[in-house]
């Protein structure tokens, strides 16, 4: 999503520079710490998976007023998926060169005929080379499960939990 926005750029290792995650750039500025997940700030250094991130707000221009201290060309959130008032089911199958090989779900559940609780759960796993690296690998999973109580209604109280395990093996 990143990658089609104007004046967002990266970097990705240079300089022998591995350790910083995803060193995202907005108009020039450092924008790695003003990365927010549900407008709550994610200090981590870490290549962040996308399986339950429903939307990626990108704000430009100075922000402090409205989300607090971030880079001056303004900031990024990550919106997690939570449970809706609505039944269904999705799911991702990847298969490709260097052995890439994903696949996701997301399920959506209602636990209550007025449609006020939902449960929801989303999982990725994933297990993939890179082409024309031999050592190269990038392997996880992930399981995110979320239950809003309140849908429908004007308060909500959402609870979530994120779990990702990566054992990715770099250049």
């Amino acid at each position: 999503a990143l990658r089609n926005t104007p004046g967002v750029t990266f970097q990705m290792g240079e300089n022998g520079n591995t350790s910083t995650g995803d060193a995202v750039f907005l108009r020039g500025f450092v924008t790695s710490r003003s990365v927010f997940i549900d407008g709550a700030r994610d200090i981590g250094t870490v290549t962040r998976d996308m399986f339950n991130v429903e939307s990626v707000e990108v704000v430009k221009g100075p922000a402090s007023a409205d989300i607090g201290r971030t880079a001056p060309a303004g900031y990024i959130n990550l919106v997690s998926k939570v449970p809706l008032a609505e039944n269904f089911f999705t799911g991702s199958v990847g298969i490709g060169s260097g052995d890439y090989k994903r696949v996701t779900g997301d399920f959506n559940r209602v636990l209550n005929e007025s449609g006020s609780m939902a449960f929801r759960l989303n999982v990725m796993k994933q297990d993939s080379g890179v082409v024309g690296r031999d050592y190269v690998e990038n392997t996880g999973w992930g399981v995110a499960p979320s239950i809003a109580f309140g849908l429908n209604t004007p308060t909500r109280v959402i609870l979530q939990y994120q779990h990702i395990d990566q054992k990715n093996r770099p250049d």
